[in-house]
């Protein structure tokens, strides 16, 4: 561990020297004035925020300000609550005793921000923007148009590929779902984060399921935010923070479009078309996506449609309203898992042919924006969640062949409502500008999840049988949720800023339904005895207080320290307590998880050439709800049978080192704007460990979905409009449940480790003015791999990889 702190130490001031190396130094003693106006009104601006080299002030009632400077080059901050963030270098001038900026009002414009023109966009780069605080938090900006990726099947592998720390799931269902999670946070469906669009909901239940379904394609995606734990206080006690798809905005002519066309391997075809527009005080934005695929395995077919018509109306200079509205459906066959062995002999071997999944997704929102006065903004969102999904098919264990018959079918339907307003307040501190934050919010949610015989046959038919039952139930959850918070980002000194936060949760879980038990002989014979049915009903109500703080101290016009500390909370799902599985068997007296996250790291740009981030973290778990392997008597006759049990573990720790960063090489040499060759690296160190005094077969074992090292490098070069991407990633061996078992240790390959693997992609591209030509190969080496075991759907068992994969896509747009 010297080592490790001695290598991090070695990062902290190698990046404080570089900001040092990087100031100008000029003789240069100069006096100038800066006024600060509205772009639209050209009136002046009282109490924006200015800072120019790190030192910061608010303008007077005239929006002037004074700045003594002691070089000719100035970086300069201007910002002011309602209006776009302007972020430049100047170079003075002789001679110039005044200087005047136009701030662009954010309800008559979309906001552009700090770091768009930038060649990096890691990391935020301020503090407070659109309601949201980045102040002193563990947090990653993606802007996917300026990544080389597959955009076409939404490879998660290269849109994470700055990110450090990440584990990331493929199912091989061609990007239909997204899987991450980060410091050993399960990533199925991305559970583990309050996932969002445009600032509202998308998963199916935060409270009771929260498992995202739905992913925006990554061609409407004009930015993603990732915040780390911290993200609790603004946006709910997840361990894994939140994740925001903000999608395109309009843009300013009168119409606009997109039109994208893609093809692969394996049958995949993909287009993706959008028009947009601003005519006067109304913008508008609308895509449609098709896609489809044979998949690479047979029975591994799937096709989807995603539709999204957003609606942008200013009402005055200070009032806006948004409609959102959109509409996803999918459909695919799943060929299930399979065994170590199956595995190691082929890895395209199916063993499920009529198993069968689908998605109907519908999400509403009504966005209003009121801007009282330069100080204040208020934003009040209703939002609406209809939804279904289906799981079709012989869901038994992959150790033995589908006896034909009767399917089984798992049928989850979500009707959710919420509404949240958040209201923004810059004030002054000391004749230091400081930003209050809160908001409150409600939500209700209403789940029904049945699991019953479905009809026979082969066919994606979603529809129960008249009669048999096969282990049935029928449940409703009923969860309501009511939370305020409030955030303080205030700045002690110019350079020295203090964000503490505290948020209330009033949560309530109710469960009521039946559920049926059938006992069969080993001929497989019901006893006459059965089927038995059951009826129970259940609620919970929680009040929990959250709190957190963090800092942060700017040492360079562009690069800053932070740490932060925050509470953490995870109420139990109860939607999944009463799904039968012969995989998996549920505590029903399973508590909720409590903990904490701390963060501290250096970060930021220095120059135009060198981004870095580097950061420790610490992870507190108590009652760590997590899996591992068992036995159980679940049916009397047959006796007891190895079966992986969810259940509250034990408390748990992870920590670890995580760093990041990315050069341009052309910019560190010349001021070149033809070539371009940018280099980008991330690596993390992960130990996560079980503390079980009571449970000596798990204490000190390694915790699920963390890998030791987690590595991702690559380049991203190009000359005009000529361009090469490619990239490697590289994942340790992990486990897969609490016990650590072996590969090979269950026989339904439902735990055990998940070796090591090393995946390459590379792409080719061309691009000119509104055209654009890629093309790629995914995993080019053809490495054989998978990274994730499931007990139940799409599985069970070892989930294969896509092998090698190749991909063509044309672009057209004036936008």
């Amino acid at each position: 561990m010297n080592i490790r702190v001695l290598l991090l130490s070695f990062l902290f001031l190698f990046a404080v020297k570089t900001a040092d190396a990087t100031t100008p130094a000029t003789d240069c003693d100069e006096v100038i004035e800066l006024e600060v106006r509205d772009a639209l009104s050209n009136t002046p601006l009282e109490m924006a925020t200015v800072i120019a080299n790190g030192k910061g002030q608010l303008t007077n009632s005239e929006g002037r300000i004074r700045i003594e400077l002691q070089a000719c080059e100035v970086q300069l901050e201007v910002s002011f609550v309602g209006y776009q963030l302007l972020d430049t270098l100047l170079v003075i001038s002789a001679n110039t005793p005044l200087l005047t900026v136009d701030l662009q009002p954010i309800l008559l414009n979309e906001a552009t921000v700090r770091g768009d023109k930038a060649p990096f966009s890691l990391a935020p780069t301020t503090s407070l923007r659109n309601f949201t605080v980045f102040s002193a938090k563990k947090a990653d900006i993606i802007r996917p148009e300026r990544l080389n990726i597959n955009a076409s099947t939404n490879n998660a592998r290269q849109l994470f590929s700055r990110v450090a720390g990440l584990t990331i799931w493929e199912n091989g269902d061609g990007g239909s779902q997204l899987n991450i999670g980060t410091r050993g946070l399960n990533p199925s469906r991305t559970s583990n984060f309050n996932t969002r669009q445009n600032g509202y909901d998308i998963s199916a239940d935060p409270l009771g399921y929260p498992e995202t379904y739905y992913t925006p394609p990554l061609q409407a995606i004009s930015r993603i935010e990732l915040i780390r734990g911290a993200a609790s206080l603004q946006f709910g006690p997840q361990f894994g923070g939140m994740l925001n798809f903000e999608l395109l905005a309009s843009p300013q002519r009168s119409f606009g479009f997109i039109t994208e066309q893609s093809a692969g391997s394996f049958g995949m075809l993909t287009s993706f078309n959008a028009v947009g527009g601003t005519s006067g005080r109304t913008s508008y934005f609308a895509y449609w996506q098709h896609r489809r695929g044979d998949g690479w395995r047979d029975r591994s077919a799937f096709e989807s449609n995603n539709a999204h018509v957003r609606i942008r109306q200013e009402l005055n200079e200070f009032s806006s309203v948004t409609f959102e509205y959109s509409r996803y459906r999918h459909l695919a066959e799943t060929p299930g898992g399979l065994t170590d062995r199956q595995f190691q002999l082929d890895p395209e071997t199916v063993l499920r042919e009529r198993n069968w999944f689908g998605v109907n997704w519908d999400l509403l929102s009504l966005k209003w924006e009121h801007r009282f006065s330069g100080r204040t903004r208020l934003m009040v969102q209703p939002f609406a969640l209809v939804a279904r999904r289906d799981a079709l098919g012989h869901l038994g264990r992959i150790s033995r062949v589908d006896p034909g018959g009767a399917r089984e079918l798992i049928r989850g339907e979500f009707s959710n409502w919420g509404v949240e307003a958040r209201m923004v307040h810059n004030w002054q501190f000391r004749s230091l500008p400081a930003s209050l934050v809160g908001g409150v919010r409600y939500f209700d949610g209403n789940t029904r999840n049945r699991q019953n015989a479905a009809v026979d046959g082969a066919a994606a038919d979603f529809s129960f049988a008249d009669a048999g039952l096969n282990t049935g139930s029928d449940y409703r959850f009923d969860n309501s949720n009511v939370s305020l918070f409030v955030e303080q980002v205030l700045r002690v000194t110019p350079k020295f800023t203090v964000t503490p936060g505290l948020r209330y949760e009033h949560i309530r879980t109710a469960s009521a339904g039946s559920y049926t038990q059938i006992v069969t002989d080993a001929a497989g014979n019901v006893l006459p005895t059965y089927p038995r049915s059951f009826t129970e009903a259940d609620a919970r109500s929680r009040n929990i207080l959250l709190g957190g703080v963090g800092v942060a101290y700017k040492f360079a016009p562009r690069a800053e320290f932070y740490a932060n500390y925050s509470t953490n909370y995870r109420a139990i799902n109860f939607s999944d307590i009463r799904i039968s599985n012969p995989n998996q068997v549920v505590d029903a007296a399973m508590r909720d998880e409590s903990g904490s996250t701390f963060d501290a790291g250096v970060r930021g740009s220095f120059g135009n050439w060198l981004f870095l981030d580097a950061s420790v973290f610490r992870l507190n778990y108590n009652d760590k709800i997590g899996t591992r392997l068992d036995t159980a008597t679940l049916n009397p006759v047959l006796g007891t049978q190895l079966v992986q049990r969810r259940t509250n573990l034990s408390d748990a720790v992870t920590q670890g080192i995580e760093f990041s960063a990315e050069m341009n090489l052309v910019r560190l040499f010349s001021d070149s704007s033809d070539w371009r060759f940018n280099v980008f690296g991330n690596v993390s160190w992960l130990e996560g460990v079980y503390r079980s005094e009571n449970d000596p077969a798990i204490d000190g074992n390694r915790i699920e979905y963390v890998p030791e090292w987690n590595v991702k490098a690559g380049i991203q070069a190009g000359w005009r409009g000529f361009g090469l991407s490619w990239q490697v990633t590289h994942m340790a061996e992990q486990f897969s449940d609490a016990t650590n078992a072996p590969a090979g240790a269950d026989p339904n390959a439902v735990v055990g480790a998940i070796p090591a693997y090393t995946i390459q992609d590379i792409s080719v591209s061309y691009r000119h003015k509104g055209f654009s030509l890629q093309a790629g190969v995914d995993n080019f080496l053809d490495e054989r791999y998978f990274t994730r075991r499931a007990s139940g759907y799409p599985g069970p068992g070892i989930l294969p990889a896509a092998p090698r994969n190749f991909y063509l896509t044309l672009r057209v747009q004036r936008w």
